[in-house]
């Protein structure tokens, strides 16, 4: 599986809809570190201001990122404060 336990069938469907909604397909990550549920960032590299944008391909992201004329569902924002990494979500 690709997203943290959603059925192959589930995720087949999301990746239909996000071609023929969205006009987008998403690219398969490779399995670099082997457990294909984690990311690995480089901590100090991350500055206030980057940006990540996700989704989720659980069904209702798609649909999400659909509504907003988007191909992802959510956005989250580096901000740094006193040294401290903190991601905001929207």
């Amino acid at each position: 599986m690709l997203s943290f336990d959603i059925p192959e069938k589930y995720l087949d469907l999301n990746l239909h809809f996000m071609r023929k909604y969205l006009n987008y397909v998403p690219k398969k990550r490779t399995s670099n570190p082997p457990n294909p549920h984690q990311t690995v960032t480089l901590h100090d590299h991350i500055k206030s201001g980057d940006v990540f944008l996700l989704n989720r391909l659980s069904g209702l992201d798609p649909i999400i990122a659909w509504a907003m004329g988007n191909n992802y569902a959510h956005v989250g924002v580096a901000i740094r404060r006193n040294g401290e990494l903190m991601v905001c979500e929207s």
